[in-house]
């Protein structure tokens, strides 16, 4: 699936730089007839706040919507049923979705523990 990926910053009040979101831009459809779906998370642009195009139709993900996966320690799982189901629930068309927003947070620590569980 061919993905543009964007890591969204902030600065903290004493000035060191604070990642905020981790942005996929999808080019193609998001296959949502699919449970789930992995994306090799590749090289990044890193964006300030300010930079962030906020007119792309997209939607947050949760951190419990995100799989860990045994692929690789470099890949990012999706519960794709389980968001398309919140989309629905809150009267959004999963279909008009281009674009997920993710805490940073969020998957540093899933990347984090499939690195530990990938060498283990």
């Amino acid at each position: 699936m061919k993905t543009k990926m964007s890591v969204i910053y902030d600065y903290e009040p004493e000035g060191r730089q604070r990642n905020m979101w981790f942005v996929i831009d999808f080019m193609e459809p998001i296959p949502w007839m699919e449970k789930t779906m992995y994306i090799k998370v590749s090289p990044c642009d890193y964006k300030d706040v300010y930079e962030f195009q906020d007119d792309i139709i997209g939607c947050t993900i949760l951190l419990e919507e995100l799989i860990i996966t045994h692929r690789g320690p470099e890949y990012l799982g999706f519960n794709l049923q389980a968001i398309h189901d919140r989309l629905c629930r809150v009267g959004m068309d999963p279909v008009q979705m281009e674009r997920f927003i993710i805490q940073a947070v969020d998957v540093k620590e899933v990347l984090t523990i499939a690195q530990i569980n990938f060498v283990d």
